[in-house]
């Protein structure tokens, strides 16, 4: 099993522990996320009762937080409270208890925490992909974990809500709809699905695509298969290279300055978590080589 403790340098909180998770926090660039647990009446849970591991976001994730997402936090706080709430776990999980593509409970019931663990080439180590930027940070009712963006949008949609919930994905979503690639995607994973958008779609020769579905249903297909891959692979976990689709085909990144291509597709929005894997989306529909 590859741990954290294993891939990463753990800096452990030296020392007996002597204070609480939030006031260990407190004094880890971390107070917004303590000022909005106190604001939010979860303070007594995380200071009294029972262990717990927080992944806890710097001042400078939530600060980095879109505007329209501040607000929508602020306007809603029992959003706000399920937020922090999906940044817990129940019991203590050190480093040396984490492994690709371990699914933590968190303490909102219909969220896990899902952990990566890419070498490229450096260790990195993701939650629900945020980036792990310091481990087993103790306290005398748990540990800390830092992490350098706050893990939102919660993932509770699987891979077909998510399409079903985004505007861009509309054609996607019909054409997986049509086929039994939409039960795959729904109870299956995890998977890295590289989505193209209805732009994509709209580039393709006039017809090419429903002339596909009624000529050569099979073909069709696996045409969407090819734009799935099985494991969780964020931005951090994907370099130049082959990459073999459900299909057992090549797909070829290309990862530079610029940005990250999937053959000719550019990705132009990446890591959006699910529930069972992560969506990138794409520009063009991708279509195998001879």
């Amino acid at each position: 099993m590859l741990t954290l403790g294993l891939t990463i340098t753990c800096m452990l909180w030296q020392g007996i522990a002597t204070q609480t998770l939030l006031e260990v926090a407190t004094s880890l660039n971390a107070s917004l996320f303590v000022k909005y647990v106190q604001d939010s009446g979860l303070a007594p849970a995380f200071t009294k009762n029972g262990q717990f591991t927080l992944f806890i976001p710097t001042d400078d994730a939530f600060n980095a937080l879109p505007s329209d997402v501040k607000m929508q936090l602020t306007k809603e706080p029992e959003l706000l409270r399920k937020v922090l709430m999906f940044h817990g776990v129940d019991g203590i999980k050190y480093s040396s208890m984490l492994s690709d593509e371990l699914e933590v409970e968190s303490l909102v019931m219909d969220a896990k925490i899902r952990i990566n663990i890419y070498n490229n080439p450096k260790p990195i180590v993701l939650a629900s992909g945020s980036e792990v930027i310091r481990t087993d940070i103790n306290a005398t009712n748990g540990v800390i974990h830092l992490l350098s963006r706050v893990m939102y949008p919660l993932p509770t949609a699987d891979a077909v809500q998510f399409m079903a919930q985004n505007n861009q994905l509309g054609t996607l979503l019909y054409s997986v709809a049509m086929t039994p690639l939409r039960g795959i995607l729904q109870a299956g994973g995890p998977f890295t699905i590289f989505a193209p958008n209805n732009d994509a779609f709209n580039k393709l020769p006039v017809g090419y695509w429903s002339d596909l579905f009624n000529q050569n249903y099979t073909a069709y297909v696996d045409m969407l298969k090819y734009h799935v891959v099985q494991g969780t692979i964020y931005s951090e976990g994907l370099k130049s290279g082959p990459l073999t689709s459900y299909t057992r085909q090549t797909l070829h990144v290309h990862v530079n300055h610029n940005g990250v291509m999937i053959n000719n597709g550019t990705v132009v929005q990446a890591d959006q978590t699910i529930k069972n894997g992560v969506i990138h989306i794409v520009d063009r529909v991708l279509i195998p080589g001879p």
